[in-house]
């Protein structure tokens, strides 16, 4: 009762089912439009034209480097908050709790690891210049935003202010008056 041999004898005997999976999306889109006697008849037509069933294997399997990880590891970490400003001393400095770099010598809190106390260190320059070019390209990419948004919320209020051309195609009384 092997799952690989059961496939074989199905794929052999022609099963319906093999045509569905051969042709999943075309079928499905089918259905969705509600043409349900299209989507028996693609069935039909793949069965009695003799056309042979292809397995796509690859398609079965999720795309992400390892099928076999929990879904919660192949989401994308965000640990933007293990980077800040910190302005305790003064003036701002970057800090973040990573481990330090080998051969650092910058301040830290304590000795990272230290299970009873909270570290923090400050960030290298190398590090500082990647958080401050992530900074800026955050900061331009609101601007682009706000932007698109004030010009599309003007041209609405342009275009609801515009009164609208009159039947004959000449603006009504008083419209050249505003302009």
């Amino acid at each position: 009762h092997r799952l690989d041999k059961r496939c074989d004898r199905a794929e052999e005997r022609g099963s319906r089912h093999l045509a569905l999976v051969a042709r999943w999306d075309e079928w499905l889109a089918l259905v969705g439009k509600g043409a349900e006697q299209e989507a028996a008849a693609l069935l039909e037509t793949q069965a009695i034209a003799g056309q042979p069933v292809q397995h796509c294997q690859k398609c079965q399997i999720p795309e992400r480097p390892n099928p076999t990880a929990p879904d919660w590891q192949a989401e994308e970490v965000d640990v933007s908050d293990r980077c800040w400003l910190d302005d305790d001393m003064g003036e701002k400095v970057w800090m973040t709790d990573f481990p330090p770099p080998t051969g650092f010598t910058g301040y830290q809190s304590c000795d990272w690891g230290d299970p009873d106390r909270i570290y923090k260190r400050e960030c290298t320059q190398d590090e500082i210049a990647i958080l401050e070019a992530d900074r800026a390209a955050a900061r331009a990419a609101e601007r682009a935003e706000e932007e698109a948004l004030r010009d599309s919320w003007f041209k609405l209020l342009k275009d609801e202010a515009s009164p609208p051309p009159s039947k004959s195609g000449k603006r009504a009384k008083g419209e050249n008056e505003r302009q």
